[in-house]
């Protein structure tokens, strides 16, 4: 009976003792990806918009950019803020990104989704007249930004007050396309162009408030929103955007600085 028992307990104490021996490893996973991603279109930049993690242990965030949707990505930046301006851009040039979020232990998320853009050229508080007002500043070239002469051969719009029925009308010259997008609160609320809708007689009626699309003659898009009329002096004042790619719709635009 006694070597029974001592038995026992060297088989209950090699037990306690393998007990004690093992160890439980609770793993550091890595952050979630970034969520809600999206950017806003700029003149030579991009400005990358993106939810904050919830992950207490969180450090900071890492942008990768491409010229491809594939390939090889490189990092731009490393920052501890939800948004990042990406400057020094092409124009007309689209641009892919992603965003992976690293913790405290240098844990690194999966890639967020991936989005892209198009930087293009902008303009902000520019005066055009009325034709009959001051022809030589009736017009608007989109590819040069510039005010130019009605008859000009880079006139892509002009602008004509009718006296007689109180009215400024946007005039789209010859292969140039125009519709009338109804009223914004800015020119940023058309993040793209249409695809249908152009006006049949190329012109349009010129409401304050209300933004633009123009389709040119070269297959590239442009915008403009009127912002104030002064019909005593004959001329507006517009906001516009201009996508060198040719093409491509998309013409957000960032709002004033």
């Amino acid at each position: 009976m006694k070597k029974i028992a001592i038995v026992g307990i060297l088989i209950l104490g090699a037990l306690f003792f393998a007990c004690e021996k093992k160890v439980y490893v609770v793993e550091d996973p890595p952050p979630s990806a970034p969520k809600g991603l999206f950017s806003v279109t700029q003149d030579q930049a991009v400005r990358i918009y993106w939810e904050s993690n919830d992950e207490s242990d969180l450090d900071y965030y890492k942008v990768w950019r491409n010229t491809a949707p594939t390939g090889t990505f490189h990092l731009v930046v490393n920052t501890s803020d939800t948004t990042y301006r990406d400057v020094g851009l092409t124009n007309g040039v689209t641009y892919w990104y992603f965003v992976t979020a690293v913790d405290n232990s240098e844990n690194e998320s999966n890639d967020s989704k991936l989005i892209f853009d198009t930087p293009r050229p902008e303009g902000w508080d520019v005066r055009v007249y009325d034709v009959d007002t001051l022809p030589g500043s009736s017009g608007f070239d989109f590819s040069a930004g510039s005010v130019v002469a009605w008859n000009s051969v880079y006139t892509d719009v002009y602008f004509d007050y009718y006296s007689s029925d109180g009215v400024f009308y946007a005039i789209a010259t010859e292969g140039n396309f125009i519709q009338d997008f109804g009223y914004t609160q800015e020119i940023d609320d058309v993040s793209y162009a249409p695809t249908q809708g152009w006006s049949n007689l190329y012109i349009v009626e010129i409401i304050s408030g209300h933004t633009y699309v123009v389709k040119t003659y070269n297959n590239h898009y442009a915008k403009f929103r009127v912002f104030s009329i002064n019909k005593s002096r004959g001329y507006l004042e517009i906001d516009w955007a201009y996508q060198v790619d040719p093409g491509n719709p998309e013409l957000k635009i960032v709002k004033k600085p």
